[in-house]
């Protein structure tokens, strides 16, 4: 589920953040959970500020840190609160 308000913790870093909610998600082998990690943080062009606190980012990054961190875990269905709004429209319907 994706809501408005992101979710994110903003003292971890954009890794910290997906490491932790990977594994919160069940994805519990550490090779494939650090694979699936960098594959989002690169798709949403994250990844050259992986090291940063989520609090510095600016509020369309944290969004796509968002929605990596909402589908992380591969899921079948993702629920989003205002999808058709701002940035999230752009990142997921282009």
């Amino acid at each position: 589920m994706l809501t408005e308000n992101p979710g994110i913790y903003e003292r971890l870093t954009a890794l910290e953040n997906m490491e932790f909610f990977a594994e919160a998600y069940g994805l519990k082998d550490q090779a494939k959970r650090e694979a699936r990690v960098r594959e989002l943080l690169e798709f949403f062009d994250l990844w050259e500020r992986r090291g940063d606190k989520a609090g510095t980012y600016s509020r369309g990054m944290k969004q796509k840190l968002a929605i990596a961190k909402a589908v992380v875990h591969s899921p079948q269905v993702v629920f989003l609160d205002e999808p058709s709004s701002g940035r999230a429209r752009q990142l997921l319907f282009h």
